[in-house]
């Protein structure tokens, strides 16, 4: 089994390759996951399937918002953008999904 588990790949497989890993029983009871850039690449099918099984009981989770990484939001100005600083800092806002398998 997997004791803890980064995801941060191809971010159209997010939901795919941990769904595999759970049904080779790699990722189970006990397990901790870090799935990151959820908010900024819109990895919505994953981020649904892990508030299910929330739902259900099965996993423990938070997301921990973040900004992009490799951007600095504070130093990047409304002329490079042509936006306001805080449409600047939406634009780079991230979260990563933390969850533990119960």
């Amino acid at each position: 089994a997997i004791d803890f588990l980064f995801i941060d790949h191809d971010k159209s497989r997010y939901l795919q390759d941990l769904l595999e890993l759970e049904a080779c029983g790699m990722v189970r009871r006990g397990t901790y996951v870090a799935a990151d850039n959820v908010i900024f690449a819109k990895i919505d099918d994953y981020s649904d399937y892990i508030r299910e099984l929330a739902s259900k009981g099965l996993v423990e989770t938070r997301l921990e918002d973040t900004f992009l990484e490799y951007s600095l939001p504070e130093r990047i100005s409304a002329r490079m953008t042509g936006n306001s600083k805080e449409e600047t800092q939406d634009l780079l806002k991230d979260g990563i999904e933390l969850s533990f398998y119960l």
